[in-house]
């Protein structure tokens, strides 16, 4: 077996990462996380899909009436 880089990442703990990272807020391990994804097909597609979901989540919120429309 082979030894693991001290900045490599595994694929569960990217994905436990990519709420996160959707959002911008994976702080300090974006780039290694970054770095998975880019060599990674499957924790890929799940960035692409948690992206996607993140982006139509801030569409919809920003879509909100700015009044309550209840009295």
């Amino acid at each position: 077996m082979q030894a693991r880089l001290a900045d490599e990442m595994e694929c569960g703990e990217v994905r436990d990462l990519l709420p996160a990272w959707a959002e911008g807020a994976a702080g300090s391990r974006n780039g290694v996380l970054e770095a998975h994804l880019a060599g990674c097909p499957s924790c890929g597609l799940e960035a692409s899909r948690h992206a996607r979901v993140t982006a139509a989540l801030e569409n919809a919120r920003q879509s909100l009436p700015t009044v309550d429309l209840w009295p």
